[in-house]
């Protein structure tokens, strides 16, 4: 029988469910505020995470999109948050994040860390929200427009053609 190698990664106690619901709220976290305190163990297993998803979104397609929505469980505003944060950073291909460590815990002496992205940048520019909402009004106006002339064909039962809007 082969030996059982060890996981590279922490296993932190606890099934992987519980463990990518952790992430999921960590990373919505740390793009809502720009950095997180939390403990070492768990900031040196949550850092891999975020750089693969900033990895993701760097690469633009819709598919990294909706892979990006799966793992943060569907979080419209962090999605958009990652995707604004990302390109306003360009010229950075990995290290988007490190690990700051703090001491330790008053509680529990366990060792802290602040987790942080790399590059400081401030809240999301008003540039970057005008593009957005002039996407979503072009977008509702050319819906408007097919709705509008859109027409359909009715035919009676004696076989007359009827035009109904």
């Amino acid at each position: 029988m082969a030996k059982r190698q060890a996981s590279r990664r922490a296993r932190k106690n606890s099934k992987e469910s519980v463990r990518l619901a952790l992430a999921r709220g960590l990373v919505r976290a740390l793009v809502a505020h720009g950095a997180i305190e939390i403990s070492e163990a768990h900031a040196k297993v949550l850092k891999p995470f975020v750089d693969k998803l900033v990895t993701r979104v760097r690469e633009g397609s819709p598919a990294s999109r909706r892979l990006i929505f799966a793992r943060l469980g569907q979080d419209k505003e962090a999605v958009e948050g990652l995707f604004v944060r990302v390109s306003q950073v360009k010229g950075r291909t990995s290290g988007f994040t490190r690990i700051v460590k703090l001491g330790s815990r008053i509680g529990d002496r366990a060792p802290m860390a602040r987790l942080e992205w790399v590059d400081k940048i401030s809240k999301p520019t008003a540039s970057a929200v005008e593009v957005k909402s002039k996407k979503l009004k072009v977008k509702s106006e050319k819906t408007e427009e097919t709705s509008e002339t859109k027409k359909t064909v009715k035919i009676s039962k004696k076989g007359s053609q009827k035009l109904a809007k």
